[in-house]
């Protein structure tokens, strides 16, 4: 396997400031609101609105006299307004390229009617055209041109200013461009805002798709620059996949003797790029095998478990999948309240019974990441704090014969990793109703009260008095 990173992946110096300048405001306020998705990054947001950023979708949802984040693609000009009214700190994180555009539509406007090439729901584009005055119009494909051309026809305007959005693609625009400036009889300004990174990634893009097998590009589901590198990829391969993170390769088969691509979106960081590649070439196992080598048992039972576990491991690489029915990977959250005298617990159908919180692996060997989307899927919480560094129990779990969904699921083996979190016992919790029946916290001297699984109560024991020894 050949694996190939373009050059220009990642960041943008725009987003890199953007990012680095909002954890420092949010080290120093502890508490900030950020007015739409600060980028088009899942992964950055859940990040920063773990530190105590706040993402609201409306100005009304900012209180008065309270600190407001302008995200990279900016704001509409209003917005600037109710804020100075009511009395909002702004922290202006708009893109520079994008303030420079501003200006120049702001100088523009007056004596001259702006055409703006982009995507019309864009928050860039809906912000930039509230600069623009009356005159505007908004270009996204060939059909939108007509239009446009009425617009301005409509107007005493004998000038046009033509701009772009920063991310949008180098090539139509040229193309819409020149298919505009053959149906007025005006004086035309072309100005290409396409901002340099995009157009040298899309560039890339489009020449490292040619020469591999595989393309794979590296964004948010939102982000408009990374679906044009999509776009560009797919006339070129035949095998082109949009992920957020190594995780969603879980899904996809590739062919080990596979030449890979990979292009990474204008908010995606440089950690979720290393995670895919690390993923590719098998390292994963390797770190989840060093792991738990490293994890020193207190109990000989947990002894006896790890070394069966990483003998398991030398001999059977699909030891993170459900396809081995002899034994697979798992991830179980042990989450206590601040007090430490509560434990929360979900109420389990199938083995009718309270139990712990976790899942499969299903692939993904960062078993930490595991047991976080589980305990968020299971029951809603999604503010943690790792009490434990690394892994806080190892234990093989026994599966008796059950069916699941109406399937037969033969007897087997989980080795199980448990991770120790604290979480608030005041956030709203939720059920996961198609596994789950009930979920709640359940005092930790009590927690074998509530289950009736026997194998489960020396673990759940364990685990309890491991607690006490923890400041």
């Amino acid at each position: 396997m050949e694996i190939i990173v373009g050059k220009t992946s990642g960041f943008c110096n725009g987003v890199k400031f953007t990012i680095n300048k909002a954890n420092e405001m949010i080290k120093k306020h502890k508490k900030l609101y950020c007015l739409g998705q600060i980028v088009h990054n899942e992964n950055v947001i859940k990040d920063l609105e773990n530190k105590g950023m706040i993402t609201i979708n409306n100005i009304d949802e900012c209180p008065n006299n309270s600190k407001l984040i302008i995200r990279a693609h900016g704001e509409r000009k209003e917005i600037y307004e109710i804020s100075k009214k009511r009395n909002i700190e702004l922290i202006d994180l708009t893109c520079g390229k994008i303030k420079v555009i501003r200006k120049k539509i702001s100088e523009k406007n007056s004596n001259h009617f702006i055409v703006i090439i982009g995507k019309k729901n864009h928050p860039e584009i809906i912000g930039v055209q509230s600069f623009s005055g009356n005159n505007s119009f908004v270009v996204e494909k060939e059909s939108d041109i007509d239009d446009c051309v009425k617009s301005i026809e409509k107007t005493k305007l004998n000038k046009v200013y033509i701009i772009s959005q920063t991310t949008f693609n180098s090539n139509e625009f040229d193309n819409l461009t020149n298919i505009l400036t053959t149906k007025l009889n005006k004086e035309i300004i072309i100005d290409k805002t396409i901002c340099p990174a995009t157009s040298n990634r899309q560039k890339e893009t489009d020449e490292l798709s040619k020469k591999v097998d595989v393309m794979i590009i590296v964004g948010g589901k939102n982000s408009s620059n990374t679906k044009e590198l999509e776009v560009i990829s797919t006339k070129n391969c035949g095998n082109v996949y949009l992920i957020q993170d190594y995780s969603d390769l879980k899904k996809i088969k590739i062919d080990k003797k596979s030449k890979i691509g990979i292009m990474a979106g204008a908010s995606t960081p440089d950690i979720v790029v290393e995670e895919i590649i690390k993923y590719l070439e098998g390292e994963n196992m390797k770190e989840l095998y060093n792991q738990i080598e490293n994890y020193k048992p207190l109990t000989e039972k947990e002894k006896e478990d790890k070394e069966v576990i990483l003998n398991f491991m030398k001999n059977n690489d699909n030891c993170l999948l459900r396809e081995n029915k002899i034994a697979h990977f798992t991830a179980s959250g042990w989450i206590v309240n601040k007090k430490r005298d509560k434990v929360l617990m979900i109420y389990h159908n199938i083995y009718d019974s309270w139990a712990w919180v976790g899942g499969h692996a299903d692939g993904d060997s960062d078993l930490l990441h595991v047991v976080k989307k589980e305990i968020e899927e299971e029951t809603g919480i999604t503010k943690l704090k790792q009490l434990y560094d690394g892994i806080y129990g190892i234990n093989i779990v026994t599966v008796e014969a059950h069916k699941k969904r109406g399937k037969q699921v033969n007897a087997h083996l989980h080795f199980d990793l448990e991770y120790l979190f604290e979480a608030d016992e005041n956030d709203k919790l939720t059920i996961k109703e198609d596994e789950n029946s009930n979920v709640g916290w359940v005092p930790l001297e009590e927690v074998n009260d509530y289950t009736t699984e026997e194998k489960m109560k020396p673990i759940y024991k364990y685990l309890s008095d491991k607690l006490k020894k923890i400041k």
